[in-house]
């Protein structure tokens, strides 16, 4: 405890608790409140608007101000931004700090308190806990979580990774995940622990999300890996007042009609785990929960057959840090809608030459600043568990002129990956760019993307190699005003039967927007036409609409162009062979 001010004072007026997450803040501000009679604020309660969004950092300083204005006060919860505001104005801070291990352990005889505690704030405020899918809070590296396992979506306070931190996500989910640094706890009997992933999907309806469905992942360390040994999982009935959204769950009312209350159901999974020690980590979701379902089990949407990406309209500079700002700032806003995916424009990050042809003669330009954006977007990316595919020149060696490229980053912050433009314009070719031959795809949740730029939309060829290799969706980075690019890319989609997610320039959108074509060559979803966007949008391989485009067209085309379907019924006729009698 650290006195701020008169230590000769008689009581303390007022008190600022800090300190790390699921450390015991909330409950020390209670106790504190009634010993002293003094009104707590919890500063989760004033981060949140009415829709259940984290609200501006410029607003949730000034409602701050306004609460530490007061004669007295008691606040608690973390917020690196604000800090400074709470601190200054106290006569007392208490640092709760205790060891990161003791903020994850569970109660011995509640193994889920951390998850109740999550189910029951829910109805009156946001749950402050935003933590990775199991995948990911399994494989977390203990002594590097941070106070807690989790990839932070609103990066800058102790209960959020800083960059470089960020939680991975392992690739292979049966055969268990590699261990991070865990060996310590792994060969000491007192950590020999159980470690309990769960996962939360909430019906979301606006004011009152409620929990409608729950997983977990019980794993064990075997060797070097962590091991499942059981899961757990089960719906649950949301109260009256908060009826299921479909949109938000792909789930319907039917589902729940007969399903225990949340109230119920977590008691089970207290009853099922009576054998501890167990370190339970509880995930609040209102995407589709990323828990593998047993056939059995599977009454809600296979979150398999969908994926919600962003396509980020941003306005593009010849300035890498203007456009960095504008990009972090798309990638929060899509990330607060659930895209797993973000997809910028041609040139979104560095700017592009086509468009600034005097800055860039001769590439005579500072190159540091592009190199800066790129490492703290890809850190952004890590911290919020996003993939981003973002435009930008890629400088090569000596007197070569740059690459036009998009680089692949995944949902950990790597650059996993990048596209160089394999056909160039006249201009770029001549003075500018230098192609490429790396043919990129990548898959994300079971969804594969690949990636084209700009004038590619005019070589189909191009088009049928990306359908050849079992692309989903063609990620088409574009920096034109011409509007038959649009018309061709939506072609494209009809005859491949692929979903074209196509990124603009803001200063492009004028001619044709950003926008999402479907398999069947209609737009499913396009960005305003004056100004930044962000426009989030799910690839769903069950809606209705996409039937024939995506289970019937597109499997009779490929098969067509194979030819064995022809072939076979052929016949040698006279008529048929005679081309000049009629």
């Amino acid at each position: 405890m650290t006195t701020t001010s008169d230590p000769t004072k008689a009581r303390l007026c007022k008190i600022a608790i800090v300190g790390a997450g699921s450390a015991g803040k909330t409950v020390l501000a209670s106790q504190l409140s009634a010993l002293l009679d003094i009104p707590v604020t919890h500063l989760d309660a004033l981060r949140y608007g009415t829709d259940w969004n984290l609200i501006l950092e410029d607003e949730f300083a000034a409602r701050q101000r306004e609460a530490v204005a007061a004669e007295q006060w008691i606040t608690d919860g973390n917020c690196l931004a604000s800090l400074p505001i709470g601190a200054a104005a106290a006569d007392t801070v208490i640092v709760v700090d205790p060891p990161p291990l003791v903020c994850l352990w569970g109660h011995p005889a509640a193994p889920l308190a951390l998850l109740r505690r999550t189910a029951r704030r829910r109805r009156f405020r946001p749950c402050h806990l935003d933590l990775p899918p199991i995948r990911e809070l399994v494989s977390a590296p203990v002594p590097g979580v941070h106070r807690r396992a989790r990839a932070a979506r609103h990066g800058g306070s102790p209960d959020h990774p800083p960059p470089g931190r960020a939680v991975r996500r392992p690739t292979r989910w049966q055969e268990g995940w590699p261990m991070i640094d865990l060996s310590r706890y792994a060969s000491d009997p007192a950590f020999a622990v159980t470690w309990i992933g769960i996962d939360f999907e909430g019906s979301t309806p606006a004011g009152f999300p409620e929990p409608i469905e729950v997983g977990a992942v019980l794993l064990r360390p075997v060797g070097a890996r962590l091991v499942e040994v059981s899961r757990l999982e089960a719906l649950m009935r949301p109260p009256a007042h908060a009826p299921v959204t479909a949109y938000q769950t792909g789930s319907t009312t039917a589902m729940f009609a007969d399903r225990p209350p949340a109230a119920t159901v977590l008691a089970d999974f207290d009853a099922t785990l009576n054998a501890p020690p167990y370190v339970t980590v509880a995930h609040q979701a209102v995407q589709p929960a990323r828990t593998d379902r047993r056939p059995d089990t599977r009454e809600a949407v296979n979150v398999a057959d969908r994926i919600r990406i962003a396509i980020a309209q941003t306005h593009v500079a010849a300035d890498p840090a203007a456009n960095g700002t504008a990009i972090r700032a798309a990638m929060r806003q899509a990330a607060d809608g659930g895209a797993r995916l973000v997809h910028f424009a041609e040139g979104a990050l560095s700017g592009y030459a086509g468009a600034a042809k005097p800055h860039y003669a001769g590439w005579h330009i500072d190159w540091a600043p592009v190199a800066e954006q790129l490492a703290v977007t890809m850190a952004l990316a890590g911290e919020l568990g996003v993939w981003v595919v973002v435009g930008g020149n890629h400088r090569l060696t000596g007197d070569h002129w740059p690459h036009n490229s998009l680089w692949v980053i995944n949902d950990s912050g790597d650059l996993v990956d990048r596209y160089d433009k394999r056909l160039l314009s006249h201009n770029e070719i001549s003075g500018f760019y230098t192609p490429g031959e790396h043919v990129c795809t990548f898959a994300v949740d079971g969804f594969t993307f690949g990636c084209l730029l700009c004038i590619e939309v005019n070589f189909p060829e191009l088009w049928m190699q990306q359908a050849d290799l079992g692309v989903d969706c063609v990620l088409f980075s574009s920096f034109s005003e011409d509007p038959i690019f649009e018309i061709i890319a939506r072609g494209h989609a009809a005859t491949t039967g692929r979903w074209v997610s196509m990124a603009v320039p803001a200063q492009c959108a004028p001619a044709a927007s950003s926008a999402l074509i479907g398999p069947h060559g209609y737009l499913l979803r396009r960005a305003k036409s004056d100004g930044p966007d962000v426009v989030c949008v799910d690839l769903d391989r069950t809606d209705a609409d996409l039937d024939i485009a995506l289970n019937k067209a597109r499997p009779w085309r490929a098969a067509a162009r194979a030819g064995d379907i022809y072939a076979t019924r052929r016949v040698t006729d006279a008529r048929s062979l005679d081309r000049t009698h009629p």
